[in-house]
């Protein structure tokens, strides 16, 4: 890159984060997961096929995986793919969201120049003309044609993708996912290829849930070690940013090959470099950019701070305070107050075992440690420092003692109730009325269910909130009651 003696000009900054990548020359590693769905789009034959599941934990890296999926699928004959982000679909009623999908298939045909006379008159583009009680008939009525027409005119089959695909429960229930799970069984020549976090993995390996055994797994973890050096040092070098090899090795250990956090930390180095108006990183850059990453990158790590039982939460702050991987037993062994709660090797291993399957600890030689170093300098930055070993009161015992399950907790809530009746619940009970008041006409479910889990742990109420959920719907707290504790 020419540049003129002694002028400094700001370099672009080709890293971004919390936003899916698109594009093949953004897109690093993760040759092996794309392999996997290929062979099995082309090695399963028309008339059969095996849907599939992409899963991980929250910005590991899935929606992009799928934005790279349609682009690979894109110049193929025999596919057409189509992207579907469930997230954005609002306002949440199966009219829209029918319509989308609907429109978004019509489109990738014709992208593909078939256009739609080949294809069936899809009512569910006229819904205005659709009475209510009849939106999933219709719908389900047009994929069966379409079905029926891929077979009878040898179209190229569809690939049909769904981001976060746990998000339909706010379209309609738990209802929607038993007859999602129908809809997936019966189209022969429709592939599905859905995405999810923490909730889509429970609904997975839960027998009793309509999405048990259906799908073909990708799961998803952090890069590969030479994929995650490619993603720093090749838009360093095309934009002319000089990184010494060790100053990533640094980035790279402290966001634990995690492509969220190397494209965070990374962004946040540009910028300082720009500040500085030079070229060259030095170290103290990159010691910089590790403290300033724990502040700005704080809500994702606050998002799995919350989502961890109280339990967790203990053995993660007394491992980030010992400053060095260590066994279960070692660590258990210097919490004498996790003794009344863990009571046997079964409940210390399924605990640990849990927090390796959110990829927060990896275990290697029966040492745990974590997976993003940066996470550690979080929680010894923001945890009041020994309130959550040192209990008090005789209260905050029992509230340790309970161990509430966090993310149960949240599937429940999930599954138990529509977004109008969750709304019922923290309108009519007076101790989550405060919750209410921090709801606007469009704050979905997800976000509902967030404030008033955060809400009832903060002020230790999460008694009530399992109790109003249990009277409110018996059946549905019934098959939780087993996972709700820790």
């Amino acid at each position: 890159m020419f540049r003129i003696k002694d002028q400094f000009a700001k370099l672009q900054n080709p890293y971004t984060f919390g936003v899916p990548v698109q594009g093949k020359d953004n897109f690093f590693g993760r040759e092996k997961e794309l392999q996997l769905i290929f062979d099995t789009l082309e090695n399963v034959p028309r008339g059969q096929k095996q849907d599939l599941v992409v899963m991980g934990p929250r910005r590991i890296g899935k929606s992009s995986l799928l934005y790279r999926l349609v682009d690979l699928l894109t110049p193929r004959k025999d596919f057409v793919s189509v992207y579907i982000d469930v997230q954005s679909i609002k306002p949440r009623t199966t009219r829209l969201l029918f319509f989308e999908v609907m429109q978004k298939i019509e489109d990738g045909y014709s992208k593909k120049g078939i256009w739609s006379r080949h294809l069936p008159s899809f009512v569910t583009l006229k819904p205005d003309n659709i009475p209510v009680d009849l939106e999933f008939y219709t719908f389900k009525k047009d994929m069966i044609r379409l079905n029926e027409v891929i077979v009878s005119q040898n179209l190229p089959r569809l690939v049909l993708m769904f981001d976060e695909v746990e998000l339909l429960i706010e379209f309609g229930g738990a209802d929607i996912l038993s007859w999602f799970r129908g809809l997936i069984q019966s189209m022969l020549y429709i592939i599905f290829v859905v995405s999810g976090a923490e909730q889509l993995y429970s609904l997975t390996q839960d027998y009793g849930s309509p999405f048990y055994n259906i799908f073909k797994t990708i799961e998803l973890h952090p890069l590969t070690p030479r994929a995650a050096r490619k993603l720093i040092e090749e838009p360093a070098n095309q934009i002319g940013m000089q990184i010494p090899s060790t100053e990533v090795d640094k980035i790279l250990r402290y966001a634990g090959n995690s492509p969220y956090f190397i494209q965070g930390m990374a962004h946040y180095l540009v910028e300082t470099l720009n500040r500085q108006k030079r070229y060259e990183v030095y170290p103290e850059d990159v010691a910089e950019v590790i403290k300033q990453s724990v502040e700005y990158l704080s809500p994702q790590f606050a998002y799995v701070w919350g989502g961890a039982s109280q339990v967790q939460r203990i053995i993660l702050y007394a491992l980030a305070k010992k400053g060095h991987p260590r066994t279960a037993e070692a660590l258990i062994a210097g919490l004498p107050q996790l003794k009344s709660i863990i009571q046997s090797r079964q409940q210390q291993q399924e605990t640990f075992d849990n927090l390796v399957q959110q990829q927060i600890l990896k275990l290697d030689n029966n040492l745990y440690w974590f997976v993003v170093l940066l996470f550690v300098d979080w929680i010894l930055a923001k945890v009041d420092d020994e309130n959550i070993i040192n209990l008090a009161t005789e209260s905050e015992v029992i509230h340790i003692r309970r161990g509430y399950n966090i993310r149960a907790i949240r599937q429940l809530l999930t599954l138990a109730f529509s977004d109008e009746e969750l709304r019922g619940i923290v309108f009519d009970y007076p101790e989550f009325r405060p919750v209410y008041e921090q709801l606007s006409h469009d704050t979905g479910k997800s976000r509902v269910i967030q404030y008033l889990i955060e809400y009832a742990e903060r002020k230790e109420l999460l008694d009530q909130l399992l109790d109003s959920i249990k009277k409110q719907n018996p059946k549905q707290y019934a098959t939780f009651e087993n996972d709700l504790y820790q």
